[in-house]
């Protein structure tokens, strides 16, 4: 029984480390395919200070705290064009400490109070049938417990994310509880109403009564109730210390708006419940709450004493839960900063001062950091990898590393700290443009066993090869770069027909590569008027391929719509053939203005509009980069409109249906959504009035309205 408690306060111990959002991460974009020279929205398996500070705060954990042995890279890596090279802190605190998937969903209360909704009711209902109460008190009970789930949840009560309720609002949830205060009779059956109307008290905010109810429960003959009541009034007392010193949006307001009475009495009660229940129920917990009580009160040496002796009994630590909390609580509190001479926890300070000066202050200056040498004594790897890291992030002098980081590339396995020590090497080797740079990252390989780290690797070799002109050896069959991802970008941006056709036909490689390869391949060919080739290749299209996916980024989604080039939609109102006819007609006639425009039909009805590779061309430096072999990336359809509103050989039809959708390219907003250079007001209007006095009887004519 006592394990069952116990591990299902765990999840429990583990919510209350979280605070107020203070996250040190990006949300919402994607990264840029580089070497982590540039901050980025999301993480690499390298320290650096572009990383979210809890990445770099779990990387250094890693190497303290054992991991999982055999691991497999979270699915949601594949999405925002991340792969396996760039990931979320906690999905790869996932990845590093996998997790079963919880059973109920907690994340509506995460928070606030009533984070601790699902596993108290859990603990209420097996101590309730442990009592052994009569069963219609019992069902009486649970019944009022679960009237507290409404109590988190409405948010005509308050709403879930703050529980400050009104006297009206508290009034009418306690008239929720008169029919099982007539029920329940026994001594034993009041003792847990008694807890039941504390613990409502306490999610609605009524402090007061909250501690009056635990209090009278002290002394129970009921060793779950007694202890708990302890334990509760010590969260009561902190709950009512914070009342005022969060603001709106989380944001902590400082320890002088903290009760201070109010959380002395907390910091009373747990040190008691500690001292008197040492491998108590809630004693995790307890020591938890103990931290946000140095936190909120602003004790900094004792904070950060507390956590510094967490990392010196690395067994019992969770990794995402202390880097979580440390990234909330610590380093966001520059006085709490100078109190730390841990390794580890210096270690992620210096590099989160290292960043460029936005939000974060001014940045680190080699003085202060040679200041760190005492501190780091014992740890002189992490030193030097700092003074290195000083050196190529902020000084940019790249030679620098390469005199303070000795060449340690081939190596059975790296630790984290020993893979980022040389993968910052490999960066400094890139940016000097230095002849052993590819050398150094094949060296590397056979050693980057750890999540995350061969494809870094592997994105080292790939831009290496891409900076020489080589990027074809990435496509060779004994080519060390195997990241899906990797070679799915190059293949969109920087191979010519050759590799593209021969990884759409390449039964080793992966469906999606093979599609990616293949969609490309054809899309360009139209792009460049490769219309021959198009029919040729096109005969590869799998009889399966479908039309829905993510056109934007072909690595992101797991569909690609390779079946948009042969089941596609061709016509509207405007009367049209298959692709497949319309590109046979160009085939022979390249300038046939009926087929041009029933080629705009199809970019324009299949989203082709939304979908340009030239307009998402990797940044120079990033993967990808290299110059296109192909003499078009992008299907204009504006330019088709333009080309036969100019040619005086166009037929009526073709002219005024070619002005009609030149206009509106620009509707509702002005903006063209149909690729192309955009032309001015002056030249709508003159496409529009040429359309009505030209056409006036043409169906198009009459159909538009207005110009944009």
């Amino acid at each position: 029984m006592q394990k069952f408690l116990l591990a299902g306060f765990a999840a429990f111990t583990a919510l209350l480390l979280t605070g107020p959002a203070q996250a040190s991460g990006d949300f919402g974009c994607y990264p840029e395919w580089k070497l982590g020279t540039d901050a980025t929205c999301s993480g690499i398996a390298v320290l650096t200070p572009a990383n979210d500070t809890r990445t770099n705060m779990m990387l250094l954990l890693a190497d303290r705290v054992p991991n999982a042995s055999d691991f497999s890279y979270p699915k949601t890596d594949l999405y925002e064009g991340q792969g396996r090279n760039f990931f979320r802190w906690n999905t790869f605190d996932q990845a590093l400490y996998p997790k079963p998937a919880q059973k109920l969903d907690r994340s509506r209360f995460g928070g606030s109070r009533c984070q601790s909704y699902h596993a108290g009711t859990q603990l209420f209902e097996a101590e309730l049938r442990a009592a052994k109460i009569k069963r219609k008190e019992q069902d009486a009970l649970i019944a009022a417990r679960s009237t507290i789930f409404s109590i988190c949840a409405d948010p005509q009560r308050g709403g879930y994310s703050r529980y400050y309720f009104s006297e009206e609002q508290k009034a009418l949830a306690k008239l929720e509880w008169s029919d099982p205060s007539k029920m329940i009779r026994s001594r034993k059956g009041r003792e847990f109403l008694t807890y039941l109307l504390g613990a409502q008290a306490f999610y609605i905010g009524d402090f007061k009564v909250a501690h009056d109810r635990f209090a009278e429960l002290t002394k129970s003959s009921n060793g779950w109730l007694s202890e708990t009541a302890i334990y509760m009034i010590g969260r009561t007392e902190i709950n009512r210390a914070q009342v005022s010193a969060f603001g709106n949006w989380g944001d902590f307001s400082g320890p002088d708006a903290v009760d201070k009475i109010a959380i002395t009495n907390a910091k009373k009660v747990f040190d008691a419940y500690i001292k008197n229940f040492p491998e108590g129920r809630y004693t995790a917990s307890a020591k938890g709450l103990m931290r946000r009580i140095f936190w909120l009160a602003g004790e900094n040496e004792n904070l950060v004493g507390a956590y510094e002796k967490m990392l010196a009994q690395t067994n019992s630590l969770d990794p995402g839960a202390f880097a979580e909390e440390v990234d909330v609580k610590l380093l966001y509190n520059d006085k709490a900063k100078t109190q730390v001479s841990d390794p580890l926890l210096l270690a992620v300070i210096a590099l989160q001062k290292m960043r460029e000066p936005v939000y974060e202050g001014t940045q680190i200056s080699l003085a202060e950091l040679n200041g760190m040498k005492d501190a780091l004594s014992d740890s002189p790897a992490i030193y030097e990898f700092l003074q290195a890291s000083h050196a190529f992030h902020v000084e940019g002098d790249a030679r620098r590393v390469l005199q303070l980081i000795p060449d340690a590339a081939r190596q059975q396995n790296f630790s984290y700290l020993q893979f980022s020590r040389q993968a910052l090497r490999g960066m400094a080797l890139a940016q000097l443009n230095d002849r052993n740079e590819e050398g150094f990252w094949r060296d590397m390989i056979a050693g980057a066993k750890q999540p995350y780290q061969r494809p870094f690797v592997e994105l080292g070799l790939a831009t290496s090869l891409e900076s020489k002109g080589q990027v074809d050896k990435v496509f060779e069959s004994d080519s060390l770069v195997q990241e899906q991802t990797i070679r799915e970008i190059l293949l969109q941006y920087s191979v010519g027909p050759d590799i593209l056709r021969r990884t759409a036909g390449d039964q080793s490689r992966s469906a999606h590569e093979r599609q990616v390869a293949l969609f490309t391949l054809l899309y360009k060919q139209l792009a460049s008027g490769q219309y021959s080739d198009f029919l040729k290749d096109s005969r590869s299209i799998p009889a399966d391929a479908v039309i829905n996916g993510y056109l934007t980024m072909l690595h992101a989604d797991e569909n690609v719509p390779l079946g948009l080039f042969n089941k596609g939609i061709v016509e509207d109102e405007f009367s049209c053939p298959s692709l497949t006819a319309t590109v046979r007609s160009l085939a022979k006639s390249p300038k046939q203005h009926r087929a041009r425009l029933c080629l705009g039909e199809f970019i324009r009805l299949n989203g082709f509009d939304y979908f340009s590779m030239s307009n998402r061309l990797p940044k120079e430096g990033a993967l990808g980069s290299a110059e296109s072999k192909f003499a078009s990336d992008e299907l204009v359809r504006q330019d088709i409109y333009k080309d036969i509103i100019a040619d005086r050989r166009a037929n009526k039809e073709d002219i005024s249906y070619a002005l009609y959708r030149a206009v509106y390219c620009y509707a509702r907003t002005g903006n063209n959504s149909c690729g192309g250079k955009s032309v001015e007001v002056s030249q709508r209007k003159a496409w529009f009035r040429r359309l009505k006095n030209g056409y006036p009887n043409s169906k198009w004519a009459k159909a538009l309205k207005y110009y944009w």
